[in-house]
């Protein structure tokens, strides 16, 4: 950034050297043009060292969102349903990205029980008409319901 500002600087000592003034059509063109580049190098600047603040802060967020992340699941897999569990499955890349992927929000989820542990599932309703459907459970990596088992409908809602 400094080097934009010197720049600038060294443009501006030429035109005072070469007696540019506002005095004629030219010289109002160019002294203003290089006002607007010192005004742009200063925007620029303050861009430069927000965007810096912004990518510290973000990466800060990230760390903090990983230290809990790791915490949950550790909680969530030493306490889950009795059963011994590696943690480093449920702490590698790609089961935090299924976990990302989930959507809370979605108002057309089914509960269904987990028959083994009693835990509750969360499944989009839409996917229950997937004929290869199979879901299993979180907690205990168990078929909680496959598409070709017969559930009434009042099991599921």
């Amino acid at each position: 950034m400094a080097e934009l500002k010197e720049k600038i600087s060294y443009i501006q000592g030429l035109a005072d050297g070469l007696n540019i003034d506002d005095k004629s059509a030219e010289g109002k063109v160019l002294v203003h043009m290089l006002e607007v580049l010192e005004d742009m190098a200063e925007i620029i600047e303050d861009i430069d060292v927000s965007q810096a603040e912004l990518e510290d802060y973000v990466e800060a967020i990230d760390e903090d969102l990983a230290e809990l992340e790791t915490d949950f699941l550790e909680t969530e897999v030493s306490g889950c349903c009795g059963h011994d569990h590696d943690e480093d499955e449920y702490l590698d890349d790609e089961y935090l990205d299924e976990l990302d992927d989930i959507d809370l929000e979605d108002d057309e989820d089914v509960e269904v029980e987990c028959p083994h542990c009693g835990e509750l599932v969360y499944v989009e309703e839409d996917d229950l008409a997937d004929e290869e459907l199979e879901i299993l459970c979180p907690s205990c990596n168990l078929v909680v319901f496959e598409s070709n088992d017969e559930l009434e409908e009042e099991e599921i809602f």
